[in-house]
């Protein structure tokens, strides 16, 4: 289909006496086939060739940023440990090294408008679980720690996977990755990454 829409456009290029119309179907042509292919390939588990889960990662030693499966996630959640623990990661992975984690929007932030207005990109936070939150027993709290200011929460689904783990005294580390909205009436929102592993990156 991509071929078709190429050839196409250059016959039309051919054709037409103004040649710029053509050359920006192309270009239009080349990144929706992009988008498409993002969405519509089955991403691969970079750890053990598995299906991956939409925005779960693990960073190896040289920081690159790996897909990873839900198993593969897990597994280095529950075994790898906060700085001196001498839990070992799991079978096959060791060579790996690095941090696991996974990309989230910040859920909550129209009600801390002011305090996600002073949000940076690359600003470092600090996750804090809320036990006794009325409105969730595995609240874990998103803030900021150049300001101390709350921005919002995690997201439900991740805050429950995250909890219990907090719970045991394992540390986590967040940055903000992306500032949406903000422009033409709509709120700021926040997209972090969140990782885990043997030390601490963001320290």
């Amino acid at each position: 289909m991509a071929v078709f829409v190429i050839s196409r456009a250059l016959n039309w290029q051919i054709a037409s006496a103004n040649p710029v119309l053509p050359i920006a179907i192309v270009l239009a042509g080349i990144w929706v086939f992009q988008k498409l292919d993002l969405k519509l390939t089955p991403r691969k588990c970079e750890v053990c060739g598995g299906p991956a889960a939409r925005g779960l990662f693990f960073r190896d030693t040289k920081g690159r940023k790996l897909r990873t499966c839900r198993e593969c996630n897990a597994t280095l959640l529950r075994e790898t440990q906060s700085e001196g623990a001498s839990s070992p990661l799991p079978a096959g992975m060791g060579d790996l090294g690095g941090f696991a984690g996974f990309d989230t929007k910040v859920a909550g932030v129209t009600a801390y408008a002011d305090a996600v207005a002073k949000a940076q990109w690359d600003e470092l936070l600090e996750l804090r679980r809320e036990p006794s939150n009325p409105h969730d027993p595995n609240a874990v709290a998103v803030i900021m720690r150049r300001t101390g200011d709350k921005v919002g929460y995690l997201p439900r689904e991740r805050a429950r996977a995250l909890a219990p783990v907090m719970d045991e005294g394992h540390v986590f580390s967040a940055r903000v990755v992306r500032l949406t909205g903000g422009k033409a009436g709509l709120s700021r929102g926040l997209e972090i990454e969140v990782e885990y592993g043997i030390g601490r990156k963001y320290a």
